[in-house]
């Protein structure tokens, strides 16, 4: 492994963590002054890298911590999922989420308030029946994505709904490439994003991790036939291994990984994802947009530790 760490994982903070100051700050532009806005993709970091494989409700560090600790590292934005703000956190708590965002200097790339939609289960989809909370929150936090599932094709009809009131607020609908939904390989992806019929409001958030878990390409010519459709990138690693430690269900059947670090350079990584070629594809479409972070906590690394070496192993891919 080539991250090596005695430090363990900070405490939770409780939410909300910041002090009645920092209520006060006026909100500043994000990251305005920084050269490394100069870049087509800018660096986002996911709230995952704070959570645990498949726990996904205990984050090790409290949302102000994570803001700081990007900000410091060099990230534009954190990715805000269900752990720092829920539908049912009062609009008070998430206007100081997004002061504590600007004072940061960070933006949200994405959100995900709904902890079923991250779950990717059989009712991932019922957000889309009820999306004015949704939208509320990620409007309150200046965001302009927000991440939806569509997990049957009768989701279809409800995701257009959706997508029709997110316009109107100036939101766009992101659907990640995942396993066991309709949007698992570039085929299908292509074909329910035909069945949606929102090309301007309803995208895709590309992860080559699950493409490559559900056997599909992620290099140039795929992300070619898919990029109208691209508002957004997740990255993480894995590789199909028979005898990985983890199992995750597909379209197809069952399949076992072993979970990887972004940027990991061992002799197992070889068999992950092949950052050159999805970043290759990413410049051949000229994709411009955030670059998120996926990646969830390694046991005996600290969030810190963690942030700063995928950071540095992306900024490498970004040039």
């Amino acid at each position: 492994m080539a991250i090596h760490c005695a430090t363990p994982a900070m405490a939770y903070k409780p939410w909300p963590s910041a002090t009645p100051s920092t209520r006060r700050r006026a909100r500043v532009p994000p990251k305005q002054f920084s050269e490394r806005n100069q870049r087509i993709m800018n660096l986002s970091l996911s709230a995952r890298i704070a959570e645990l494989e498949h726990v996904k409700d205990q984050p090790a560090v409290g949302f102000e911590e994570l803001a700081r600790l990007a900000s410091e590292i060099g990230y534009e934005a954190l990715c805000i999922r269900s752990a720092q703000v829920t539908l049912d956190t009062p609009d008070d708590d998430i206007e100081q989420a997004r002061q504590l965002l600007d004072h940061y200097g960070l933006q949200a790339s994405m959100v995900c308030p709904g902890p079923g939609v991250s779950a990717n289960t059989a009712d991932s989809g019922q957000a889309l029946r009820n999306i004015g909370r949704h939208l509320d929150v990620t409007e309150l936090l200046g965001s302009k994505l927000l991440r939806v599932s569509v997990m049957r094709k009768d989701d279809v009809i409800w995701a257009q709904r959706a997508a029709d009131q997110a316009r109107e607020r100036g939101i766009r609908l992101v659907q990640m490439t995942h396993t066991e939904c309709p949007f698992e390989t570039v085929d299908d992806c292509l074909e329910m994003l035909t069945r949606i019929d929102r090309p301007d409001d309803f995208g895709l958030c590309v992860e080559p991790a699950n493409l490559l878990v559900c056997g599909d390409d992620y290099g140039p010519d795929a992300l070619r036939r898919i990029s109208p459709h691209i508002f957004n990138v997740y990255v993480q690693n894995v590789r199909v291994d028979e005898t990985g430690s983890s199992s995750v269900v597909t379209n197809a059947g069952i399949v076992r990984y072993q979970r990887l670090i972004v940027g990991e350079e061992t002799p197992e990584a070889q068999a992950g994802v092949d950052f050159d070629r999805f970043f290759e594809g990413l410049q051949s479409i000229q994709y411009a947009g955030f670059v998120t972070c996926h990646q969830p906590l390694v046991e005996g690394t600290s969030v810190s530790e963690l942030a700063q070496f995928v950071y540095d192993r992306l900024t490498r891919s970004l040039g």
